[in-house]
Formats: structure tokens, C-alpha cells, sequence
């Protein structure tokens, strides 16, 4: 079976700590409103409505992708064939889990409320399935 390309194991605590710190800024940014003016930029000034943007939101938003995906994509310690049928479950489980909470939320959530959800949604793939697959493979490596 041809394997998939996976990062080394030693780059996981490095995603870890992306992920730590995208979420402790982001969550400064959302509810402190913490706003470096370091980081305003002029985006588009022919429109008063879009002149100024901080790019704390962008940042840390980043920082959890990035940081998600090399956790998700670092390899195990034994990278063989049952650990690769584990990825696959928690793929899989991960995002059925994902869309119906997408489709909970189009129903529950209207207007600035769904665009606020809409920005957890970003990053819910990634971090449903690394929760997923920790979970399973710490449950199968128990037994």
C-alpha cells in the first residue's frame, strides 16, 4: 500500500504550539478587543467603510491553521497500517460531526451571530479531526 506523506513526529509539538498561541491572540483579539495599532493597515480607501483593518484577526487565524495542520499531518512514532486505518476513521467521523454542526448552525444562528459562528467553522475540520484521532488512537493503543 503506498503511504502517505506525513511530517516528522518532532514538528507535532512545534504545531502545538502555533495552535496555543493563534488561539490565546485570537481570543485576546475577539473578547478584549486587543488591537495593536502596529498592525493597522490602509486596505481600501476609496471605501469609508473598509479604510482601516487590523491584521491581528488574519494572524491568528493563521496560527491556528497552520498550527492544526501540522498536527494533523505530523506522523506517529509508528507509522504503519492500522494507525493510517485510524486517520481515515477520524477523517471521516470528523467531518460528519463537522457539517452537521454546519447544518445545526444555519438554523439556529441569523445574521451577525452566523457570521460570528462562521469564523469557528474556519478551523472546526481540522480541530475535530485531530481531537478524533487522539482519541481513537490513544483508545486502540490502550487495548
Amino acid at each position: 500500500m503506498k503511504t502517505v506523506p506525513l511530517l516528522p513526529h518532532r514538528l507535532k509539538w512545534l504545531g502545538l504550539m502555533l495552535t496555543a498561541f493563534g488561539l490565546l491572540i485570537g481570543s485576546a483579539a475577539m473578547y478584549l478587543d486587543v488591537r495593536p495599532q502596529w498592525l493597522a493597515v490602509e486596505t481600501h480607501p476609496e471605501m469609508p467603510f473598509m479604510n482601516t483593518q487590523n491584521l491581528i484577526d488574519e494572524i491568528a487565524l493563521s496560527l491556528i491553521l497552520i498550527g492544526l495542520m501540522v498536527v494533523a499531518y505530523s506522523r506517529e512514532r509508528i507509522e504503519d497500517e492500522f494507525v493510517a486505518n485510524i486517520r481515515l476513521q477520524s477523517l471521516l467521523w470528523s467531518f460528519a460531526v463537522y457539517y452537521a454542526i454546519v447544518l445545526i448552525s444555519v438554523w439556529i444562528f441569523f445574521d451577525d451571530a452566523f457570521w460570528s459562528v462562521m469564523i469557528y467553522h474556519l478551523f472546526m475540520p481540522l480541530l475535530f479531526y485531530v481531537v478524533l484521532f487522539r482519541l481513537n488512537y490513544w483508545r486502540k493503543m490502550k487495548n
